[in-house]
């Protein structure tokens, strides 16, 4: 659990997994509506960035496949321990990750 500061010498315990499903969630439900192309990279950045500020760690990965038509197509997973906030869906090859 991590102990979230809750105000002047008040501070609560919370469950680092249940506030990861929240966030993986709330991205998930913005995603829907998110007027972006490219919502993986989008969604991937900014629950790491939700993750960050609550000092959870995470992993975001840059990577690349083909499609059937031999396209290149590029893709951004998101994960945090065993969690996939933004999921990886697919056979791709990595390029990056931080």
């Amino acid at each position: 659990s991590i102990i979230m500061n809750a105000g002047p010498a008040l501070h609560i315990l919370i469950d680092p997994h249940l506030i990861i499903e929240k966030i993986r969630v709330a991205i998930q439900r913005a995603g829907k509506v998110s007027p972006w192309r490219n919502r993986c990279l989008v969604s991937s950045l900014v629950a790491k960035r939700m993750l960050n500020r609550r000092n959870i760690a995470s992993l975001l990965s840059l990577g690349v496949s083909k499609d059937g038509r031999g396209r290149v197509v590029a893709h951004a997973w998101l994960k945090s321990g065993d969690y996939e906030l933004v999921p990886k869906d697919g056979d791709y090859t990595v390029l990056y990750t931080f």
